[in-house]
């Protein structure tokens, strides 16, 4: 059995992905193999989440972060106002965690720092360390500069360990390889990670990726933002993006292929709906990003066909020759509830909406 090491990127609050993907390892059993854990900024603290191996408490503390305690302003110090946030709500999550148990985690756990003074980032070891040292460590590998002040640590000055990109920093593999792992999983926050950058610089190393298929978000509305829907929004994506990528499944739909997308779309519907209350909550919940306006309809006896009918309801694709196909949804009078121009928007719903309804039953 192959023994890994897990990379966690950094990427602030698009972190969240990570703990969607924790489950997706455990349901593809990649989580048995994992014997190490290296994390820089938002990747170190999941790390010694990860390492503690409470998939319950990961989720209630992410689900327990608020934007004022990630970025509440601090006071002004000798009359002046300093354009920095407080590390309290940091602190407060660190301190409710009981670090000393990674002294018996069975995970080796990793977090990146860089120095300021010699440029460089610099892998350190959680597990023995001291509780003072473990918080001192894991609050320098997320202070990123400007909006947090630079930690002390025993005479030098650290901050984010992201800040090494020239050292991929930010893609916390070094350590992971300088102790023999080459099996190794990266969990990217960005979906333009290349593993075959990093076998030029780790010759030997074989890694999977997993990154997300969809933006998470730029510096405002993915790193700087500690929202709750955007924090479940990315967990879900996580557990979907991780389970396909683990999976070896393919991410991309057949394009204009209707008879094959129609039997997956249906085979879909049939197995996750087993009433109409269910599919109608899944239109309800789901954005197509059209403007529907219901309107009886008669039911497409002349320009539509069935592709799936349940409990009363219709999906219907256009079928007129010459003319753009589109598919909608009807429910048991006849009332169009929702339209869609591509058939792998529908997919992609399904995916979406049935990883949801999972991750939120855990």
């Amino acid at each position: 059995m192959k023994e890994y090491g897990l990379a966690l990127c950094g990427g602030g609050g698009k972190g969240a992905f990570q703990i969607g993907v924790w489950k997706a390892l455990e349901e593809t059993g990649y989580w048995s193999q994992v014997k190490a854990v290296s994390g820089t900024s938002i990747g170190g603290l999941n790390a010694v989440l990860f390492a503690l191996g409470d998939f319950r408490q990961a989720k209630r503390i992410w689900y327990s972060v608020r934007e004022d305690m990630v970025f509440s302003p601090r006071r002004e110090r000798d009359g002046r106002i300093i354009p920095l946030f407080s590390r309290a709500g940091l602190e407060k999550i660190l301190d409710s965690l009981d670090l000393s148990r990674l002294a018996r985690s069975p995970w080796e756990v990793y977090v990146n720092i860089y120095n300021i003074r010699t440029g460089k980032v610099e892998s350190h070891r959680l597990n023995h360390r001291s509780v003072r040292e473990q918080k001192e460590l894991l609050l320098a590998t997320s202070a990123l500069p400007v909006l947090y002040d630079k930690i002390p640590i025993r005479g030098e000055d650290y901050l984010d360990g992201g800040l090494g990109i020239l050292e991929s920093g930010n893609v916390p593999v070094a350590p992971l390889y300088e102790q023999g792992y080459r099996d190794i999983i990266i969990s990217s926050l960005d979906a333009e990670l290349s593993p075959g950058d990093l076998k030029k610089n780790y010759p030997g190393g074989n890694f999977t990726a997993i990154v997300p298929l969809e933006d998470l978000g730029d510096l405002v509305t993915g790193t700087l933002d500690f929202s709750q829907t955007g924090i479940r929004n990315r967990m879900i994506a996580g557990y979907h993006d991780g389970l396909k990528q683990l999976r070896n499944e393919d991410v991309y739909f057949m394009k204009n292929n209707y008879s094959k997308i129609n039997v997956q779309i249906r085979n879909q519907m049939t197995r996750m709906f087993s009433s109409a209350k269910e599919l109608e909550r899944f239109i309800e919940t789901t954005n197509f990003s059209n403007l529907n306006i219901p309107g009886l309809t008669l039911g497409g006896l002349f320009f539509y066909t069935n592709v799936v009918e349940m409990f009363g309801w219709k999906l219907q694709q256009h079928n007129v020759p010459g003319l753009q196909s589109h598919y909608r949804f009807l429910d048991n009078r006849d009332v169009r509830r929702a339209w869609v121009l591509n058939p792998e928007d529908i997919l992609r719903a399904l995916d979406d909406y049935e990883a949801a309804e999972k991750f939120d039953r855990e």
